[in-house]
């Protein structure tokens, strides 16, 4: 962070009252949000905030255990157990206590502020400015996409007089939320980037939404906009009610970078522009419409702060891609690469070695680092602060990469290797060192870690389902948000998390709290077990096989008929399970499904079995929604849930137990449309990939899985020449055909070929000809320029999701996603 205070001036900043601490000697240099993180730094200060879901509150006793410096919170420090040299702020609000330090520690500099919102492209856009500005500035920036109520304060906070130039972004998602944004940054220039349909439901219009996000343009100068998005006109009112310019980019005669727009598409590789009657060339770095518009922000912004406008243009080219996510593959001898590219900072780094430590695929962990830039310290202040915190998070191996990390030996309490450049490394070291660990790449852009990612990477075939975590996240706070305060969480994960991959999907639910995790057999929970997960799982297929291995790596089954009841209770008779305490089960009635689970006739004598089986302990009653997915229909799932709240009234009144089970019901369509049978807990599953029958639900989701392949060769074929096994194809005039890595060994159904699926290829639907292979497509590109070999293929994703091709094979989501095979290798990507 770039601030060193005592704790009555932040106390004083926040407007919060000193209540407890010898705090005359202790300094505040750290935040702290997240009480989940691994590692407390020194001088760090935690704020209890709260939240929908989660009261930092809670978790301020084991802060205080793990050494925490200073608490601001909404309550009176306790009585007792609170250490002598620990300060205590009480505040009215933490939150605002946070934003209001913020607020005064942005009041002492007075260098150059630029603010960007929009819809879209504001990390992009910031990222930019920062790769332009970079050479000769010292840039203070959002981390990642910091551009909350919480994300921005701690952005200002970083803030030093090291600084000559701060570039943050500001996100909200409902109304009235942007002014305290607009006091905490108090920008010099604003940046516009359009208005989307992103949080439209939060909203009664765009237009409110516009005007929303205007609040943050308060106080500034200048205002980048262009001059044809919907919310042109409105922002030019709002410049006038509040005093600021727009700098426009349009194709007018009277905008302040003339740049003919409507000429401009994904065809487009350059422009002319002019600026102040000085005409010249833009050639834009990439090919996609929303890129070049970013590019033209950033342009436009640069020129705005006094660059030469030919000059920079001509840096245009220069920008390299923001990877807008964390991508984790399965590299070679049983590694994972994390690779993280998106920042190479301080700030950066310490968020990248938190999730390194919070990520459980496999034990061991290692870094491999690059110099970093532009950091505004001097080299030795970097080379001890970069030291401090890789042996505060201790990785079992380091790797250093570049002339500033050579500096580092000595210096590192680990095992550590140091090279010159990326080159050395690929070429001297000894690849068979890395084996069963988590790998972090982390490392500025003139070192080409790509390279070395290539290099670790496990070869597979072309074909590739990226999970977008981020997405997962997304959808389950979704769900949490629609359900009753204090309403359990049982996330299933079952069938591999329907395609997305087992241990990393339960990983991050794990990480975001959810209460349970539900599997289908006990193999599965197994392998949750040894990757780590420590949440209590529910086995909803137990196998009578499998008891003695769920009753050794404490899952919990599911129990659904008298026999399976009493097949269990003898197996944990017979195994000696460490401990007298009943072991947790959980127990399945039938409510119409037909399925599995005790008949309503027979509850009575269930319970009676359970309260003469002392080795036992319910945990849950549930039962299963026939037709909750069904929007025209809710009687048959109304009558089952008024027979499990029969049920439910029968367990409550006779079953005896020193605590009431959980009952639940719901499933992903459950939540949505029955809302009030929410009981303890609910089972979201499909839903949270994307999948929900209500179509306004639908709106609110994320899709959360992208197929992708690509074109392994094209070729021209004549009319009357065919395609594929049997001849299925034939060309009807001169064709263009190209020849895609994917077939229905892939998960790729042969009902889509000869015309009955599209595929999309430069953001055009190209159609399957001829007959699906086993490891090959052919589509028809005649009327899509520039194909070229190796060019991304996307089967389906959130513009053509999964729904799509389930559709045109008569069958639901699931089953595409569990189809699709472990030969297809997954990328996780994390937001």
């Amino acid at each position: 962070m770039g601030f060193s205070y005592s704790i009555p001036e932040v106390a004083r900043m926040c407007r919060g009252e000193v209540s407890a601490g010898n705090t005359a000697s202790t300094t505040l240099s750290a935040v702290v949000t997240d009480s989940r993180a691994h590692h407390i730094p020194p001088g760090a200060v935690f704020f209890a905030l709260r939240g929908e879901r989660h009261d930092g509150h809670n978790y301020i006793p084991e802060l205080l255990r793990n050494g925490i410096e200073c608490i601001v919170a909404e309550t009176d420090p306790p009585l007792t157990g609170l250490p002598h040299a620990t300060g205590w702020i009480t505040t009215d609000d933490t939150l605002k206590s946070l934003q209001r330090w913020a607020t005064e520690h942005r009041k002492q500099f007075e260098v150059p502020v630029v603010a960007i919102t929009g819809s879209n492209g504001k990390t992009i856009v910031k990222e930019w400015l920062s790769q332009l500005m970079a050479p000769d500035k010292t840039v203070c920036k959002s981390p990642l996409s910091y551009n909350s109520q919480v994300g921005v304060p701690l952005s200002v906070l970083q803030l030093s007089h090291s600084h000559q130039i701060g570039l943050f972004e500001a996100g909200i998602s409902q109304h009235g939320e942007m002014e305290s944004l607009n006091t905490i940054i108090s920008p010099t220039i604003g940046v516009f980037t359009g208005i989307g349909a992103s949080h439209d439901e939060n909203f009664s219009s765009r237009v409110e939404k516009a005007l929303e996000k205007f609040n943050l343009f308060k106080g500034c100068r200048d205002v980048v906009c262009f001059t044809d998005g919907e919310a042109f006109s409105l922002l030019q009112q709002e410049a006038k009610k509040q005093g600021f310019a727009p700098f426009t980019i349009g194709p007018e005669p009277w905008a302040n970078l003339r740049v003919n727009l409507p000429h401009i598409d994904d065809r487009t590789e350059t422009a002319t522009a002019t600026f102040r009657g000085n005409t010249f060339t833009i050639t834009f770095p990439y090919t996609d419409y929303a890129s070049k518009r970013n590019a033209l922000l950033c342009l436009a912004t640069m020129v705005l702060l006094g660059y030469d406008a030919e000059q920079s243009a001509r840096q245009l080219t220069t920008l390299e891609q923001v990877a807008m996510r964390m991508e984790q593959v399965e590299g070679i001898n049983g590694t994972v690469i994390i690779n993280d590219s998106y920042n190479n900072d301080l700030i950066a780094l310490h968020i990248a070695l938190e999730n390194l430590q919070h990520n459980k695929a496999r034990e061991k962990k290692c870094l491999i680092l690059s110099d970093i830039f532009q950091s505004g310290l001097s080299d030795s202040e970097l080379i001890k602060q970069v030291a401090e915190l890789i042996n505060r998070y201790q990785p079992g191996k380091f790797i250093g990469v570049g002339p500033m990390m050579l500096k580092l030996r000595g210096s590192i309490n680990t095992q550590a290797w140091f090279y010159e450049e990326t080159r050395h490394f690929l070429r001297y070291h000894p690849f068979s060192v890395f084996s069963d660990e988590v790998i972090l790449l982390k490392g500025a852009r003139k070192f080409r870690f790509e390279q070395i990612k290539d290099a670790l990477e496990r070869q597979s075939h072309n074909t590739v389902l990226e999970i977008n975590l981020g997405a997962i996240i997304h959808n389950l706070n979704y769900f949490r948000s629609i359900v009753p305060s204090g309403t359990r969480i049982m996330a299933m994960v079952k069938a591999s998390s329907y395609g997305s991959g087992n241990f990393e999907v339960a990983n991050v639910l794990q990480y975001h709290q959810v209460d349970y995790l539900g599997v289908a057999f006990a193999d599965e929970g197994v392998e949750l077990r040894k990757a780590g997960i420590r949440l209590p799982i529910m086995v909803m297929s137990p196998e009578r096989g499998s008891f003695n291995t769920i009753i050794e790596h404490r899952l919990e089954p599911e129990l659904y008929s008298f026999m399976v009841l009493s097949d269990f209770v003898r197996a944990l008779d017979h195994h000696n399970t460490g401990t007298t305490a009943p072991f947790p089960v959980h127990i399945e009635v039938n409510t119409g499904m037909h399925r599995l689970g005790f008949d309503a006739e027979g509850i009575t004598q269930l319970i009676d079995q359970l309260n003469s089986t002392p080795a036992i302990n319910v945990k849950s009653v549930f039962s299963h929604l026939a037709t909750a997915g069904d929007v025209s229909d809710h009687s048959f799932a109304r009558q089952q849930i008024d027979l499990f709240n029969n049920i439910r009234e029968q367990f409550l009144s006779t079953l005896k137990c020193t605590k009431p089970p959980m009952f639940h019901i719901l499933n992903s369509d459950g939540i949505i449309h029955f809302p009030e049978a929410c009981y303890d807990m609910v089972r979201p599953g499909i839903g949270l990939y994307g999948f929900v029958a209500d179509a306004g639900a639908r709106m609110a989701l994320r899709q959360t899985g992208k197929l992708r392949s690509v074109v392994s060769q094209l070729r021209t074929i004549e009319g009357g020449e065919t395609v594929g096994y049997n001849r299925s194809f034939t060309a009807q005039s001169r064709t263009t055909v190209a020849t895609v890595a994917i077939g229905y060994a892939d998960g790729f159904n042969r009902k889509l070929g000869n015309g009955n699926y599209h595929v999309s290829i430069h953001g055009v639907a190209a159609p399957v000809i001829g007959n699906v292979c086993m490891d090959m497509i052919m589509v028809d590109v005649s009327h899509i320029p520039h194909v070229a070999e190796g060019d991304e293929v996307i089967i389906f994703d959130e513009n053509n999701p999964p729904t799509i091709m389930a559709e045109t094979l008569g069958t639901i989501p699931y089953e595409v996603l569990t189809s699709i095979p472990s030969r297809v290798k997954r990328v996780f990507l994390s937001e």
